[in-house]
């Protein structure tokens, strides 16, 4: 499972918020797959908040499972989900994207 949290600066919400909602979920699962912890867009939870108080136009934080091989080349795949979002904002917006991995479990359960 992977959790993603946008925040963005009001003058992005409606329309503009649902379309990068959309873009992450198709390219987190993108960058940030590998063989040991598989990710696919139905693995992927995002919410979204408006903040006016936020430094950057769009900031956008990853949780996901820590395995060696997405630490290797954080950076690069860090820069792949930028790039991608670069594509689908206007010119001078500031974007800045966290991955945080970590140990985690997690499952669900019906009583």
């Amino acid at each position: 499972m992977v959790t993603v949290r946008l925040v963005c600066n009001p003058r992005f919400g409606g329309s503009a918020n649902q379309n990068l909602k959309r873009t992450l979920s198709k390219i987190v699962p993108t960058a940030l797959d590998t063989a040991q912890d598989p990710i696919t867009c139905m693995d992927i939870s995002i919410f979204d908040d408006s903040n006016p108080l936020s430094h950057h136009d769009v900031e956008v934080r990853i949780f996901v499972n820590d395995v060696p091989a997405r630490r290797e080349n954080l950076d690069e795949r860090r820069n792949q989900i930028i790039d991608g979002l670069k594509h689908h904002l206007p010119a001078g917006t500031s974007i800045f994207v966290w991955i945080m991995c970590a140990s985690v479990s997690c499952a669900g359960a019906t009583a």
